[in-house]
């Protein structure tokens, strides 16, 4: 009897000693081993081109992480249900381009054209829940075909040319600067923290997660999941068509052939980041750590003066890597989950 107690108190020091404190916990989090990359990444850009680490070149990538920042978040969120949309970069373009035409040809005041520009967004977005979760059509094959869709009409009502705008609002959402930070940073600052919100603190972001995680099995606890997949594809676009007013205000334009092959980029920033293609898991700040990664990866190319014609081969090669690696480890959890009786 006096051994009980003895070897209850063995028994929880070795699963003291065996559970990682809080900091090793945090190191060996996917996001550390993205920070570590990215280090690692500008050290050795620092070291082939001197150019790299100045204020002018950081305050390049920052915009730019927060254009991909936002796509990859929107498409970090239809992965969490087990979906992927490949139109977002058709998106952004189109959004730029209405927003340009109502306020530069049809006199609209700027900010109901902006507001126009992000339903714009939001109708699309719904059209793709609805054909993912009430026709049952792959949200591949229906983002597929969006993608021609969406390039082709904002090809075809500007005949390929970019419509200027003049408005200075509307501009100043792509190129203004708050207290030295950069527009486009505050904004995705913002939508970072209402993301990381509706996801962790709202019932509307659990259900995402338990849709991703086994539709099946959330459908029979009595989730709503047509509703929570028109919902999730809506927030989704919204996210792109912010990016897309950012684009168009950097520009001060609206220009069709615009983000072409961003759904690459936004694809390969959400699984490096963490997301699982197999949905269910997925978090911001890793996304935005992806987001980042990528942004280092085309700057430290363009800095390099490699040809642009490599650059899909490097992206290429990102995403299968990280589809491997999420492939893997999926598997080895799984496994660990079937020895312990999970």
């Amino acid at each position: 009897m006096s051994q009980g107690p003895k070897m209850g108190g063995l028994a929880m020091a070795d699963r003291k000693a065996a559970s990682p404190s809080g900091w090793r916990r945090l190191l060996h989090r996917r996001e550390m081993t993205v920070v570590y990359a990215i280090i690692a990444l500008c050290i050795i850009i620092q070291i082939f081109n001197r150019n790299f680490a100045t204020l002018f070149n950081f305050q390049v990538m920052l915009r730019q992480i927060a254009i991909f920042g936002l796509i990859s978040l929107g498409e970090m969120i239809v992965i969490i249900t087990a979906g992927i949309d490949l139109s977002v970069g058709a998106l952004v373009a189109l959004v730029g381009v209405v927003e340009a035409m109502l306020v530069s040809r049809a006199g609209w005041p700027p900010l109901l054209a902006l507001g126009a520009g992000l339903a714009t967004a939001m109708v699309i977005g719904f059209y793709h829940g609805v054909a993912v979760s009430k026709w049952a059509i792959p949200s591949f094959i229906i983002t597929l075909g969006s993608l021609s869709i969406w390039r082709g009409l904002a090809t075809g009502v500007t005949r390929s040319y970019p419509i200027l705008i003049a408005d200075e609002h509307l501009r100043w959402v792509g190129q203004g600067i708050v207290l030295g930070v950069p527009v486009p940073l505050v904004i995705l600052a913002v939508v970072m923290v209402v993301v990381s919100y509706v996801l962790n603190s709202t019932s509307l972001g659990r259900n995402i997660y338990a849709v991703g995680g086994n539709i099946e099995a959330a459908r029979l606890s009595g989730i709503p999941v047509t509703r929570v997949l028109i919902a999730a594809y809506m927030l989704a676009s919204l996210l792109v068509g912010i990016a897309g007013v950012i684009v168009a205000g950097r520009m001060a334009q609206g220009l069709p052939s615009v983000a072409s092959g961003y759904e690459l980029n936004a694809i390969a920033a959400a699984i490096i980041g963490g997301t699982s293609f197999f949905g269910g898991v997925g978090t911001v700040p890793g996304v935005l750590l992806g987001a980042a990664f990528m942004v280092v990866i085309d700057n430290s190319l363009i800095l390099m003066d490699v040809s642009a014609y490599w650059y899909t081969l490097v992206v290429g090669s990102v995403i299968v890597l990280a589809v491997t690696i999420d492939v893997v480890s999926t598997k080895r959890r799984r496994r660990a989950e079937e020895l312990m009786g999970v």
